[in-house]
């Protein structure tokens, strides 16, 4: 049975759409040439205003919608595309580039994200800034655990960029990093929407055209040895969206919190 259940675990973690986007990375660069690899989980939750759009959405009776969805549901449509709440898989790897300089490449689900950095560096203390850049992909399928049920995000995809700046402090033997900084992004969502409400409701398909910003403040913990550290962190923000679904102007603000949990290895 555990032969069985663990492929099919495994699947649904890398399939996961959530849109947590941890930094996961302590604000000391690599030096020239090491690499790093991590491997975890994150999670994304939307609260307040997006996470009561997305419960009213919920609620709405499939019978009052005719050509489109009624503009509860579009609401809720558009926090879910943007917030992306949820579970998503974090696998990232990181090189050090020389020059206190280092690049990255982290999947999450939902994006693929691309960035580099460069450091000021002081002994046990460094400040980092960076710039990313994230090409949201588009779902595999109608997610089991969709919030609002018969939402199709499938063929929602966009891009996104982000600016992260990163204080930080590790020990003298290097088996402590804590981390603090503020992040702020942009991204674009484009493409098809649809909604496949329970028989004899027919489907309802649209389109979507919309962004959202965010802002926020990320603190990260990790404890370990010289090749394998244990990794938590925690970001906590402001996101705004807006966009056109169904031909139907809506936007939604509020807060976002997403902690993330990693097994970090350098080489």
């Amino acid at each position: 049975m555990i032969r069985k259940i663990a492929p099919l675990a495994f699947g649904l973690w890398l399939c996961a759409c959530a849109g947590a986007s941890p930094l996961m990375y302590p604000a000391h660069p690599l030096s020239d040439g090491n690499v790093r690899f991590a491997a975890g989980a994150a999670a994304n939750f939307a609260l307040g205003t997006p996470s009561h759009a997305i419960d009213e959405a919920a609620a709405e009776p499939v019978g009052v919608m005719a050509d489109r969805p009624t503009e509860k549901t579009i609401r809720g449509a558009l926090a879910v595309a943007a917030m992306a709440p949820g579970v998503s898989p974090l696998v990232s790897g990181r090189v050090g580039l020389g020059y206190d300089m280092e690049g990255g490449l982290t999947y999450t689900g939902r994006a693929a994200h691309l960035d580099a950095r460069w450091a000021w560096v002081a002994d046990s203390l460094a400040l980092s800034f960076g710039a990313g850049a994230s090409a949201l992909l588009s779902r595999r399928g109608a997610s089991p655990d969709m919030p609002i049920a018969g939402l199709d995000l499938d063929a929602t995809t966009g891009w996104g960029v982000d600016v992260p700046i990163v204080f930080g402090w590790h020990s003298d033997a290097d088996m402590v990093w804590w981390w603090t900084g503020t992040r702020g992004g942009y991204e674009r969502l484009r493409g098809d929407v649809g909604y496949r409400g329970p028989a004899p409701a027919l489907p309802i398909d649209g389109e979507i055209d919309g962004y959202r910003a965010h802002l926020s403040q990320v603190m990260g913990f990790a404890i370990g040895f010289r090749y394998l550290h244990a990794a938590v962190e925690v970001q906590g923000g402001y996101a705004w969206a807006s966009g056109t679904l169904w031909e139907t102007d809506v936007s939604v603000q509020g807060l976002t919190f997403s902690p993330a949990a990693s097994l970090i290895g350098h080489f």
